[in-house]
Order: C-alpha cells, then structure tokens, then sequence
C-alpha cells in the first residue's frame, strides 16, 4: 500500500512538473516571437524576376529582366542555341548532333544570336 501511494506521488509530481515546464517554455517561446503583422512593417520586399526557358529537357531560369526579355525576342532555334552553349556548357558539335544541323550551322546561329542579343541590350 506504501508503495502504490508513492508510486502515485511520483506521477503526479511528475506531470505537474511537466505540465509546469511545458508552459515556462510556451511563455519563453510567446516571448521571443514576434507577430508577422507587426513586423510586415520592417520588410523589404523584394520582387526577384524569374524567367524559364526550356533547352533540351533543361529548364534555365533568367534572373536579369533584360537578359530574358533580348532571350524571348530570340527565334526559337537561336535561342536554344544560345541556351545550350552558354547557359548548360554544350559546346557546337553536340548541339548539331542533337538538332541534327551542321555544326558550322550551328556556330553562324550562335554567333548571330549573339550579336543580336548584344544589339537589344545596349538599346537599353
């Protein structure tokens, strides 16, 4: 009978403590946060441009607004290219294995993407 009696005190202090430090920690934790609406205030938004463009079942993201705009301007072809060579690394003989074009092809398509991309953006 002793023995249930203070097996019983043992939990019950046991809970009461865990109960106790349960809500120190909730106070603690109610302390240091800060509501999102009184700090909305101190934010500085940032809106980050992303364009995507696809190139060989890669998706390259632009980040530069101008960069992707002189890119959409681009025919298809050119700009699948200008993609693969400078964004993903191929070099112009693989891109004319994958397109199917001679490599030559391939390098006068790259190089008047270029000059036509360097053409938009000092415009800007």
């Amino acid at each position: 009978m002793y023995m249930e009696y203070e097996f019983e005190a043992y939990v019950r202090k046991s809970i009461r403590n865990a109960a106790i430090n349960y809500g120190k920690a909730k106070d603690a934790r109610t302390a240091r946060e800060v509501s999102i609406e009184d700090y909305e205030q101190h934010l500085v938004h940032l809106d980050v441009y992303f364009s995507s463009f696809d190139a060989f079942d890669t998706v390259v993201l632009i980040e530069d607004a101008d960069i992707a705009d002189a890119l959409s301007n681009l025919n298809d072809t050119t700009r699948l290219v200008v993609l693969a060579y400078y964004f993903l690394g191929f070099n112009d003989a693989d891109i004319a294995r994958l397109l199917g074009l001679p490599r030559k092809t391939v390098n006068t398509i790259r190089h008047r993407g270029l000059a036509q991309l360097r053409k938009e953006l000092s415009h800007e």
